[in-house]
């Protein structure tokens, strides 16, 4: 039976085909060195794109409102992540060197006699980390988040939370694998006033909003600055 034999010798062909191709790709795969530690650990670079930071910072704090005590001390923690460049169209974001965090901080933003002025920022903030050829790498950034205030000891106490905005700036340089050491340095603005009036902080805000209102008749800002300087230590990973 000619149409057979041709049939099967198509069969065999086809099957001695499909094999040569098979040992030809697991031959080119057993010819591909494994991948190394090099090329499959993550970067040791702290500023790459992916790296995590958590970081921890103590230092100084300190209100400029009417009334505020003197600085104390503060202290705060976060988390943040370096940024992979974001394409849109032709247009990119983000090039390496940006980070986006979370940090929460405990200031003692005054203390007069036994009476204290107490803060606690929760914010987010973005930075921009520069690429400098040096070990030291400076950042500035925005950030903006809810500030809860309390004041202790005063015979009137206060409560109240409120929307603030402020610069970063520090730098940054390795101390050995995985860590760093730093100093951060903060200027925030917000609304300081004392509603009601406090016995010891006083009226609160800005000097200027106890002058006499505008031209317009609106009352000048109740806003004032706090700022804050500390020592950083993170951890990268």
């Amino acid at each position: 039976m000619p149409g057979f034999a041709r049939s099967k010798g198509w069969v065999i062909s086809a099957a001695l085909a499909v094999a040569g191709a098979v040992a030809a790709a697991t031959a080119a795969a057993e010819s591909v060195p494994p991948p190394t530690a090099a090329t499959t650990a993550p970067s040791e670079d702290p500023w790459a794109s992916g790296q995590n930071w958590l970081s921890v910072r103590a230092g100084y704090a300190k209100s400029t409102a009417v009334g505020a005590g003197d600085g104390g001390g503060g202290y705060g923690f976060g988390y943040s992540r370096m940024l992979a460049p974001l394409k849109v169209h032709k247009a990119s974001f983000f090039k390496q060197g940006y980070s986006l965090g979370a940090y929460v901080h405990h200031e003692l933003l005054g203390k007069l006699g036994a009476a204290t002025e107490v803060e606690v920022p929760v914010t987010v903030e973005m930075m921009r980390h520069y690429q400098w050829k040096t070990a030291l790498r400076p950042y500035l950034g925005l950030g903006a988040g809810g500030f809860y205030r309390k004041t202790y000891r005063t015979g009137s106490d206060i409560r109240s939370i409120n929307p603030g905005v402020y610069v970063a700036l520090g730098a940054n340089a390795p101390i050995q694998k995985g860590q760093l050491l730093g100093f951060d340095v903060r200027i925030i603005r917000l609304n300081t006033e004392n509603d009601p009036v406090n016995p010891v902080f006083g009226a609160g805000g800005s000097k200027s909003r106890h002058q006499a209102p505008l031209p317009s008749g609106r009352p000048r800002n109740p806003g004032a600055f706090h700022w804050s300087a500390k020592i950083n230590f993170t951890m990268t990973y």
